[in-house]
Order: C-alpha cells, then structure tokens, then sequence
C-alpha cells in the first residue's frame, strides 16, 4: 500500500508540479519511467522464453523415460504450470528495477535503474545457463532436479569429484563452450534489452483515475509474477504433480527453485521440522512405546532394547558385511539373465540364502554406510556428522556391540578416510581397526575414489588372524566414475544381448559401467573362496550401499530402481527359506548379532532378525516399501506399482500400517540423532 501511495504521489508530482511550470515539464519524468518500464518489461520476456527454453530441453531429452500414454495436453500442462514458477523468478529479479523506474518519475534516476536492470539480466543469464547445465547432467543420473540429497556433495571429497569429472567428460571444451555461450548470451540479452521499445509511447496519465488505473496495474502484475498465482494460495512445490507421468512432473520447476525447496527440506530436517515429517512431538512418548512394545522405557536407547534368541546354526568364528559399490539388483533379476554379469552373486546366493527384495537405506554411498555403521534409519541428518570424537558410540552402532560379544572389529574402505569423515566416524562408532586406501597396494586401475577391489580383498585377506574371531564392514569402489579398470584384461567386457534390448541406447546404462558391475561381482565372488579357504567359519552378508542408477533401457520399473542384493553364505549352513522375507540395511544390525550372541543377551537394533523365525514382509528403507506384490515410493512422492512394473490405481490394503512402521523408524531414529538419549519434556 505505501508503494501504492509512492507510486500515485510520483505521478501527481510529475504532472502538476509544485513549482510554476508548463504541463510540458512533467514529459521528462514519464519518459524516464516508461524508458526503464520498457526494459524490466523485456527482461521478462527474456527471462520466461530461457526458462522454457530450458524446460523444453530437459523434458524433450528425458522423453524416453516419460510414459508412452502422456499425451500432449499433459505435456502442455507441464509447460504451463512451469511459467507460473517462471514468473516467480522473473518477478523477484525485476521488483527493484520496476520500484526505480516509479521513482524515475520524480527524481533523475536512470543510470540507477538502467545498471540494475542489466545486473539482473547478466545475473539470471549466467546462473540459468550454469544451473541448466548442471540439471541436465544431473537428471540423466539421478532421474531429478536438485533435491536434497544434491548438497551431499558439501560433504563429499571435492577433489576426488573433480578429478572424476575431469576424467570422464571433456571439461575444457565443455568450459569453453560454456564460457562461450555464456558471452553470447549476454550479448544478446543486452541487445535486447536496450532495444528502443515501444515505438511509441504511452502517454502520461493526466486524470486521477488515470494514474491510479496505472499504478494498480503494474502492482497487479508484480504480485501475481511474485505469487505465481491471480487468485488463491501461490503456486507450491506439489503444484508440480500436475500430470500422471512422475518423470514429467520432475521437469515442471525451473532449476532456482528445485534448489530453493532441496535447500528448504534439508533445513526443515535437520531443525525441529525435521521430526514433523515423521511424528508429532506430542504424541512422541506414545510413538516411543509402540515402537518397544513396553511402558518401561527410562532412556530413548531402552526403546531398541532386544534380547538374542540365541544361534540357529554354527557360530561364525568372522562375519564380513560387504557393501559393493553400486551393485544393482536388477542383474540378478530372471528377465536380465542375459546380461550375465552377477554370476557369482547368483552362485552364493544359491548355494547359501539370498533375500530377493532388499534395499539401500538410501540412495548414496554415506548415508547407506551411515545407517548400517550406526544402526539407525537414514532419517535425512548426514548422520555421519551427528558423532565427534570423545562420544560414546551409539547403543544401537553394530561395530560395539560386535565388540562385547568378543569379535575383533574392522572397517576397510577403498577410498580416504577423510572423505567425508568416514574413518573418524567408524572410529566413533566402535571400530577397533579402521583400514583406508592408502594402507593398500596400489595396482593399475585404482583411481582417485580408491584402489581396485581386487586390491582390497587381498588386503583384507592379510590382515584378518584366523584364530581371532572377527566382524568387518568393507565397502568397495571400483564399480564407480570414471571405470577404470582394464576389463578386456580382467574378461569382464560386456556386450547387448541378442535379444531383449532394442532400447538400450536409449537408458543411461554404458557397456563400460555393466562391465564393472561384472568385475565386482567377479573379485567379491574369488574373495569369498579365498577367505573361506584361509579362515573356515565365516559368514558373508553380500549386499550393495545404493542401487547404480544405471539400467539398459529408458524405463526401469520401480523395483528394478529400488533393488540391491542381499546374499547370506556360510559353507554348512543350512538358511531357512527366505523367498517370503523383505529387508533392508535396517535388518542387518539384529540379523547379524543374532549369528553370535548367546541366548537372552540384550542388544540393540532397529530392525528384525531376517534369519529368525518371525522376519520381517515388507522391505523398507528411507526411500522404498517393497510389499509381496507391490512396491511404494515413500517420503510423500506416492507412485505405485505391482512388482512387474504395472501402475496401481489404489494403494495396497496394508499401506497405512506399514507408513506408520515407516514414520517410526525414521521418526525415532532423528529424535536419536538430533536429540540425543533422552525423552522429550
């Protein structure tokens, strides 16, 4: 309303001045303004035409992975829905430009207004073409804009992304086209701004109603630009599910505000807004005595508390939890066969036990490994941030409790122990012996994520005593940017199938990336005869820490996305029949505690003992519930399919009960992590 006043004071003043002069000498100050009005009018023009320009872009090149029945009224939906974000961009970066143009009326300023409006047009032109750019890589990868996972790179070793990058794109003739463009496209913009429009002038309001009609239009104009919206609430983030096709929906905010909301929902998860996504705090006391099935709770710990129901079968004298780099499971899926490249997983997998729908806490590597280090749920906290030296590890971290039941425990990693803290964080959480790259052999093929695979299980088999009983976590890399390993001289070159696969070309998968899924899965199948050979009595749990974003064909079904093995070896031992069980790494602390911990030991865990005899249906995590017959996208996206990929139209009878198994395993998880040991006032 002030600006409105403004506004309508500033036309009075420059028609009718105070001093004696003509009518003529009020021209000056309305040229001035519809001069500098012109050039905000088509700078967002400018700025709308590049944003669906770029929109237009990400949905016509992500067009195989799009529905086959979305039709072109979907598609223009999208579009049209997109400008309303658009016009939010467009309307923040013009506001101080159009409120110096008012004043342009009264006051000389256009030099002021001018440079301002060129600023913005630079500003939205270098960041649009930078932030377009990185979106399009970054939606061929992971099947989205900027989400909140995207500001794990914060936490990542930024040279060993650098060096990635530069190995596996041409990045100087990228950053000379894109400096290059990014000159032209300034010049253009700038041209066009200063382009003399329009031809002719409006005149000068000279009626009250006049400079009012004036003034409240270009405020209704900027306020619905800046809500994106005429009536009702502004446009929101869910405005973007505005068509059936989950794909389309991903390209409808422009690349500013897909990071203004990842930005958004990492603070709100790891503030108080963090627990709201799950529980209300309110009822957290209730939710903490669910969850124990008990009213005798005196710490948050008491909450996971569980009692061992003793060995099934022999007591392995070294267990090894090995997480394989980016091991998908679809590859061991029947309708893949042909691809042949988890032979060995299959191979264990049927000569011991193998869970056939399993999942990653979460998509990443870190908070993966964060979760079956600590014992707790991904709840969206980097947990790996949440320890610090000095502090005890946490109840539920499976490296202590392996400890007290007489193991000697290790970590090996391929990699830095400093990349994002993982060696201090194995440390904190119990680990006796941390293990890094740099203590290994450094054979050709290592890169600058870490050494071969086959490096690392030799090492592995050196260090670990025989006699001495031991637990291991170990996470490879070699099946990682930028594949370096020879595969031709390791007999791990993969070629398309015959049949099947029509359209390979147009997936994300390469033959080089198959390829290296098949030399892990070639190495982790020869450590477990060697090490088995050299130490009897050990016990493998085979799994991946995410799923590798990669598959030969444009529309993997959802549980072709969501899938990573869980294969269970121990020579001699008999496995129950495991074709009905659903897991996740949440499952792994009980089930592997409950290999050696004497009947009636208390310990602690999240999850239930996949071995036991009561083990969990569903397969959850942060990201996925895998039913029987059917599988759920959680954390609010809602998509729905049978396990053969066809689309669900109602949601499965037992969704709400496992959604409230969800929130409390994630929601208690946070409340551990963020609020420590002790039970809300």
């Amino acid at each position: 309303m002030r600006f409105a006043c403004t506004f309508a004071a500033a036309y009075q003043s420059s028609a009718h001045p105070i001093s004696m002069t003509s009518p003529a000498s009020a021209a000056p100050g309305w040229h001035r303004f519809i001069t500098q009005l012109s050039m905000v009018v088509r700078l967002v023009l400018w700025i709308l035409i590049c944003l669906c320009l770029s929109r237009g872009l990400l949905v016509w090149l992500n067009r195989p992975a799009m529905d086959g029945a979305t039709t072109d009224g979907e598609y223009f939906e999208a579009m049209l829905v997109g400008l309303r974000f658009d016009g939010r961009i467009a309307a923040f970066l013009v506001t101080p430009s159009v409120i110096l143009s008012a004043l342009c009326l009264r006051f000389d300023l256009t030099k002021a207004t001018r440079r301002t409006t060129l600023a913005a047009g630079f500003l939205f032109t270098i960041l649009w073409l930078l932030f377009g750019t990185i979106t399009l890589g970054y939606f061929r990868e992971y099947h989205n804009q900027f989400d909140p996972h995207v500001l794990g790179v914060v936490y990542d070793d930024f040279g060993a992304v650098v060096q990635t990058i530069w190995k596996t794109y041409p990045v100087v003739r990228g950053i000379l086209v894109l400096l290059a463009l990014m000159v032209f496209l300034c010049w253009l913009m700038r041209r066009w701004l200063v382009l003399a429009f329009p031809r002719s002038s409006p005149k000068s309001p000279r009626t009250l109603p006049g400079k009012i009609a004036w003034t409240l239009g270009i405020l209704f104009v900027l306020v619905v630009g800046l809500r994106g919206a005429v009536s009702g609430r502004p446009v929101q983030e869910k405005d973007a599910g505005c068509t059936r096709d989950q794909v389309l929906n991903r390209c409808v905010v422009n690349p500013f505000f897909a990071l203004h909301y990842a930005i958004g929902a990492h603070r709100r998860l790891l503030d108080q807004g963090g627990l709201d996504q799950y529980l209300e705090e309110k009822g957290l006391m209730a939710a903490f005595r669910e969850f124990a099935g008990t009213d005798d709770l005196k710490t948050v710990d008491d909450v996971f508390l569980r009692k061992a129901a003793g060995p099934s079968g022999p007591a392995p004298q070294h267990i090894f939890v090995v997480l394989l780099e980016s091991y998908d499971g679809w590859t061991m899926l029947p309708q893949h066969a042909a691809w042949d490249i988890a032979p060995n997983m299959l191979r264990l997998g049927a000569e011991g036990g193998r869970v056939t729908r399993f999942v990653a806490a979460s998509r990443s590597t870190m908070t993966s490994l964060s979760s079956v280090i600590s014992g707790l749920a991904d709840a969206g906290v980097i947990t790996n941030e949440r320890s610090r030296p000095g502090q005890p590890p946490l109840a539920t971290s499976i490296a202590a409790q392996m400890n007290g039941l007489g193991f000697e425990t290790h970590f090996f990693y391929s990699g830095l122990g400093t990349w994002q803290r993982v060696e201090d964080f194995a440390k904190e959480q119990g680990f006796k012996h941390t293990h890094m790259g740099p203590d290994m052999p450094n054979s050709p093929g290592s890169n600058e994520w870490g050494v071969t695979d086959r490096d690392l299980y030799q090492h592995i088999e050196r260090t670990i005593r025989p006699d001495v009983p031991s637990f291991s976590v170990i996470m490879t890399a070699s099946n990682h940017r930028p594949y370096s390993i020879d595969l031709a001289k390791e007999g791990c070159e993969v070629k398309v199938p015959a049949t099947g696969y029509p359209t390979f070309a147009e997936g994300n998968a390469t033959l080089q990336m198959l390829g290296h899924h098949k030399y892990s899965d070639k190495c982790v199948g020869e450590f477990v005869q060697r090490m088995d050979a050299k130490a009897p009595g050990c016990f493998f749990a085979l799994t991946a820490d995410h799923w590798g974003r990669a598959f030969p064909g444009p529309r993997p079904t959802m549980l072709e996305q969501a899938l990573v093995p869980l294969v269970l070896w121990q020579k001699g031992r008999v496995f129950p029949d495991l074709s009905g069980v659903g897991g996740s790494h949440y499952d792994l602390g009980a089930t592997i505690i409950e290999l050696a911990a004497p009947q009636g030991a208390p310990y602690h865990a999240i999850g239930r003992n996949l071995l036991g005899t009561n083990p969990p249906l569903h397969a959850q995590s942060r990201l996925w519930d895998i039913g029987p017959d059917s599988i759920v996208a959680m954390g609010g996206e809602g998509r729905m399919e049978t396990l053969d990929g066809r689309t669900l139209t109602q949601p499965p009878a037992d969704l709400p009960q496992q959604l409230r198994k969800y929130n409390l395993v994630h929601g208690l998880s946070w409340w551990r992590l963020i609020k420590g040991n002790v039970f809300p006032e």
